[in-house]
């Protein structure tokens, strides 16, 4: 059911039809309803204005949802959980990809999150690899807590560290649609991979650990654990629900997926809004409140 606006919003008499940049109309609030029986039907929100009220409600949510598979990983128990809710491959148990056969380990820890704000802290993202912003990997003791061993920095605009106990690993790139991330998918991939085969563990990490960190991570699921992309953006999503790859880091996300598995999982499509991922518009349909008609 479509929700309605409030009967206590109208328009003010000197503002009627008037809209604000960005499509909302000028309202006020009155309490005084007696002699007012319509109101001015608001249009759709823009779009980065739901998504950051989106953002903060699923914040509080998963961070609920993250504190009780704490508790449960204290008392000795292990889960695989991988994918949201509402998705129809979730099962119980071990992960299995749309392949058919297990991928991730069964021991695999629930999702852990350090809270350093609604965007910050670290996730776990399977054994040996963690996702985070750049302030993680200035916090040398929670990487040794951690125990991870190597970082990747996937900024151009944040040095290294370089503090001895770790390996670093730069990789150049701007959060901008055309910059070249692909050139580093296998490379990434596999120094994670080796890391941990030596029993280390790497952090991925960017300026905010929302899109170019994110690809990265999503990129070596798909190589080393089998997972087409949906499932690996479902992944990595759970664990830390602020991801949001740009545009550009899609399309290249889905030649790779192309090139794994000769198919994928994700495709561009035309919205009002222009061209997203299919991911990215079925999570609108949740987010667009329609006020009126």
């Amino acid at each position: 059911m479509l929700p309605v606006a409030p009967a206590n919003v109208m328009v003010t008499g000197h503002l009627r039809g008037k809209r604000r940049r960005g499509g909302l109309p000028v309202v006020s609030r009155s309490n005084n309803t007696k002699n007012n029986t319509s109101y001015f039907p608001l249009r759709r929100a823009p779009w980065h204005l739901v998504y950051v009220l989106w953002l903060a409600l699923s914040g509080v949510s998963k961070r609920k949802e993250a504190a009780a598979l704490d508790s449960l990983v204290e008392d000795g128990l292990h889960c695989s959980l991988a994918l949201p809710p509402d998705d129809d491959s979730v099962t119980t148990g071990i992960f299995m990809s749309s392949r058919g056969h297990s991928t991730l380990p069964r021991t695999l820890m629930a999702p852990r999150m350090i809270s350093e704000g609604d965007i910050g802290g670290i996730a776990q993202i399977t054994s040996s690899l963690f996702l985070g912003r750049a302030s993680v990997a200035s916090n040398r003791h929670l990487l040794q807590a951690r125990g991870i061993t190597c970082v990747v920095n996937a900024t151009i605009e944040i040095p290294n560290f370089n503090w001895p106990q770790f390996e670093y690993v730069k990789v150049p790139l701007a959060d901008i649609p055309h910059a070249p991330i692909r050139l580093y998918f296998d490379t990434v991939a596999d120094k994670i991979h080796s890391v941990s085969k030596k029993h280390g563990a790497t952090l991925v990490h960017c300026a905010a650990g929302v899109s170019r960190s994110a690809t990265l991570c999503i990129a070596y699921l798909m190589k080393f654990h089998n997972l087409c992309l949906l499932e690996a953006y479902n992944w990595v999503k759970a664990r830390r629900p602020v991801i949001r790859p740009n545009l550009g880091f899609w399309r290249q996300l889905i030649d790779y997926e192309s090139q794994l598995f000769g198919k994928s999982s994700v495709k561009m499509v035309q919205t009002p809004y222009g061209i997203i991922p299919d991911v990215y518009e079925k999570e609108s349909r949740h987010l667009m409140p329609y006020w009126g008609i």
